[in-house]
Formats: C-alpha cells, structure tokens, sequence
C-alpha cells in the first residue's frame, strides 16, 4: 500500500494506470483520480471527457469532501461543473483557466475556495456563493472577464457564520454589474473589486463590520450602494472617485467615515446621515461636486478639516445639537453656500469660520454659541441680518467685516463684549427691551430697541363648562380681544371677551355660543 500511494502522489499518469488495472470501480469513479484516508475522498485530477459533470458526493462508500489543488486546470471543454454538498474544500487553482465554463453551481457544506480556485474561468456569468462558505481565498475568482452578477450567502437569516473574503478575489472581472454580499460574511479583505469597471451596484449585508480603506475606490460605473446594519467603519477613500454614486444613506451604526471617504464622487447628489453616525473625517466628501444640501446629526461630534471643501454646489448646511467640534476648513471653497445652521453645542465659531460666503443670506446661531470668532463672517455680502442668541458673550475683531449689505443684528440676550470694527457702518444694533447692558452704541454701531411682533398661538379649540372657547399662548400679559359674528358675507363683528395670557396661557370662551345655529371667530392682539 506504501508504494501504491506513493506512485499515486508523485506519479499521476502511473497511478491512474494502476488504479484502472485494480478492483471495478463506479463508473463515476473512474473519471477522478483520488486518493482516500479510508474516512473521506479527495480528488487529485479529472481524467474524464465530459463537458458537464457532477462531482460524485460518494466514491467507493467514501465521501468526497474535497477537490484538491490544479485538479481541473485548464480544462477548456468543460461548460457546467456541479460540487455537491459533501465538498468542503476546493483547492488552490482547482478549476483555473476553465475558460468555457457557464454554469457554476455550489452547494450548501462548503466551506473554503482556495486561492485562484475559479480564476481565468473567463465565461462564468452568474456565482452563488451558498451560506456555508467560510473562506474565499486571493484571487478565487479574479480575471472572471464575463462574470455579471455575484451573490455570496443570503439574507434568508441572521447568519452565524463569519466569512472573510481574501485579496483581489474578484479583481479584473471587468463585466461585473452587480455585488450582494450576505449576512453570512463578516471581513472583506483589500481590493476585492479592482477593475472591475462596470460595477453599478453593491450591497453589503448586516454582517460586514468594516469596509476597508480603497475598496471600492475609482470604479467609474458604481451607482448604488448599500450598507449594512453593523459596518462600524467606512475606511479611508472606500468609494473615493466614484463619479456615478448619486445617493448615499449612511445607517446610523457607522461609527467612522474615515478620510476621503466619498472623496471626488461628483455625482453625489443626496448624502443621507442617520442619527447615530459618529465621526466624519478630513476630506471625507470633499469636492463632491453636485451635493447640494447636507443635514449633520447631532451624533457627529466631530467634523474634521475640509470634510466638504471643494462641494461647489453646496447650498444649504443643517448642523444639529451635539455637533461639537469642526476642523478648519470644514466648508471651504463652497462658493453657492446660501444657508446655514450652528448649533449651541459648537460653543465658539472659530476664526475666519464662515468667511467669504458671498451667497450666504440665512445663518441660524444656537443658543449655546459664547464666542463670535475674528472674522468668522468676514466678507459675507449675501447677509442682510442676523440674529445673535442670549448665550453669546463676546464678538471678536473683525466677525462682520465685508458684510456689506447687511443693516440689522438682533440681540436677544444681554450686551456682549463687543471688539471695534467687528460690523460695517451700515449696521444698527437691535436690543430687547427686557435685558441689560446696553447704551446708545455697541462696537461703534448705534442701538435701538427690538420691538418684536406679538406671539400668539391657539393650542386646543372646543367646549368648556357649556361654552365655545379657544385656549391661548403667547407673550406673558398679552391682551387677546376674540370677536364674532353669524354672516361672513355680511360680517357685523361684537366683541365676545377680552383677556390677558396670565404667565402666557388663557381660556377664552363665548358665553352666548349655544343662542347660534353657526358663529364665526376672530382674535387679536390689542
């Protein structure tokens, strides 16, 4: 037996000789050179004809569990090849340069794909990858050039196995349309997509915690991407230069978009952020050319430096509560920016911050903000006027500088500290009467006091103790009048009860209601 397996692993012609001299075997068996630990069978080579063929799931009693390195390489007349469920393994380059082969199919129980197992097998189109699969060696499956659509497990569970996906397993299958990858795998190694050109759409399941950095960077055809529900990390420059990306949700398990992220996706036009998302890093959508309008949640506390720069359509940027830190430059060169809202937890707007927008008309401060930065708004012609919250203690040399259309700056808090030249001339300082502070000039601009509009608000409508009534809010100690009448056509309006909102709320209600059989209201503030 010693001599036997010896000519059977160094000798292959010999052994198959051999073997076809020995007992009778199936007749499956006699196409397959194998070699056998009298547990399980693997196949060494393939000395058959056939154009399609099934793996046998048993050879003399035996299980084929697996098929080993080189043992179909080059066989151009093959077209189908069925692996039962008994293989686990396929080896290194198993089926390598089998360019005719169109029909691949995989079944449940395996386990690992060798490195090159499938590479070179140029007229494959469609690949199921099934649940089971663990492993997906380097290469497995690169230079598939007629390879369309690929899926790797499923989302038919909440799989369990944790399948990684080797280095440039898919590189160079240039005709590759569509990417899903299951909940089954867990880690995608580098350059898994590399030329493949023709790339539209990519899904990646809930399973996959980190897509690593230059993934899927410069494929120019990639339109839709998916992210699954517990990526952590987008690494840097993952869809860098990805020109046909239009919309992009990012699920708020994402911890980290790293550096360069979306860099250079021109086409971006709709970036979506869920509530949760972390950190947004340096140049992560920069020079996103046709992005319009961004909503940051109050989740990213921080935006690192030039995170947008170079987005030449941006016109309108919401920064919710929680926001906390922003890099420098975080929105530089965006020259459409029109609107824009700072939220309270910022707590100071960093020097030259905002500068040189000469579009932005609308800046929303949030109460929170203490501090004004030198030149923060500097040359910022669109701005007309601006509301400054109670929280705001200082404004430094220079905040308003260049804005020069703008003529109103309502206070709502107390006075600031106020450096010199930080308005233009045109300026007059608006105060609520209610505060302190104030004399006849702030910053060398003159001040007037802020008499705001009454605010008023119906908060229920309905019977009361037999009578119609509205219940009011508003300015403390404003005075509601409520009139009626019975023809809006021909309206005669009678006073029906005059009131004060006592700490800002009030009923007011119609005595005379139920002599009508149709009243009309109005109210005013007197």
């Amino acid at each position: 037996m010693k001599s036997l397996l010896h000519c059977i692993v160094h000798h292959r012609r010999l052994a198959i000789a051999a073997l076809l001299l020995a007992a009778p075997l199936s007749v499956s068996a006699r196409d397959y050179f194998y070699v056998s630990n009298n547990k399980t069978v693997t196949i060494l080579q393939y000395v058959g004809t056939d154009q399609a063929i099934t793996i046998p799931a048993t050879i003399d009693g035996l299980p084929v569990t697996g098929i080993g390195a080189s043992s179909f390489l080059d066989l151009t007349n093959l077209t189908s090849v069925t692996i039962p469920g008994s293989v686990s393994t396929i080896g290194r380059e198993a089926f390598k340069g089998c360019s005719n082969l169109t029909s691949l199919d995989l079944h449940e129980g395996l386990s690992g794909i060798g490195d090159g197992a499938f590479s070179q097998c140029a007229s494959l189109t469609n690949l199921v990858v099934p649940n089971s699969v663990v492993y997906v060696g380097m290469s497995a499956f690169s230079q598939c050039t007629g390879l369309m659509s690929l899926q790797i497990g499923d989302f038919s569970s909440d799989a369990t196995v944790a399948a990684s996906i080797s280095s440039g397993a898919f590189m160079g299958c240039s005709n590759l349309v569509s990417v899903v990858i299951g909940n089954s795998v867990q880690a995608l190694d580098l350059i898994l997509f590399s030329g493949c050109d023709r790339l539209k759409r990519i899904v990646i399941g809930d399973h996959v915690s980190e897509i690593p950095p230059n993934e899927f960077s410069g494929l120019p055809s990639l339109e839709e991407v998916v992210i699954g529900g517990r990526v952590r990390t987008i690494g840097s420059a993952a869809f860098r230069g990805c020109p046909e990306i239009g919309t992009v949700r990012i699920p708020g398990n994402v911890g980290s978009i790293d550096a360069s992220a979306f860099e250079q996706c021109t086409g971006l036009t709709t970036l979506l952020l869920d509530p949760g998302v972390g950190h947004v890093g340096t140049s992560a959508f920069s020079n996103c050319t046709s992005l319009a309008s961004v909503d940051i949640p109050g989740s990213v506390a921080t935006i690192d430096a030039s995170a947008f720069a170079g987005c030449s359509a941006l016109r309108s940027v919401v920064m919710n509560e929680g926001v906390a830190n922003l890099g420098q430059g975080v929105f530089r060169n965006c020259p459409e920016l029109a609107s824009v809202t700072i939220p309270g937890s910022l707590k100071t707007i960093a020097p030259f911050g905002f500068a040189g927008f000469a579009h932005l008309t609308d800046v929303k401060i949030g109460n929170g903000i203490t501090d004004l930065g030198a030149f923060c708004f500097n040359n910022c012609a669109g701005l007309t006027n601006i509301t400054i919250p109670a929280s705001v203690k200082a404004i430094q040399v220079g905040a308003f500088v260049g804005c020069t259309n703008l003529t109103s700056v309502f206070f709502i808090g107390n006075a600031p500290t106020v450096q010199e030249l930080a308005f233009e001339s045109s300026v007059t300082v608006y105060y609520q009467t209610n505060t302190t502070g104030w004399g006849p000039v702030l910053g060398g601009r003159p001040t007037q006091p802020w008499r705001m509009p009454p605010q008023l608000t119906v908060v229920d409508i309905g019977m009361h103790l037999n009578q119609f009534g509205f219940i009011f809010s508003g300015n403390k100690d404003l005075v509601i009048v409520v009139e009626a009448c019975t023809n809006l056509a021909v309206p005669v309006w009678q006073p029906v009860q005059t009131n004060a909102l006592t700490e800002g709320l009030s009923f007011l209600s119609d005595p005379h209601s139920a002599e009508f059989s149709s009243r009309f209201y109005r109210f005013r503030a007197q």
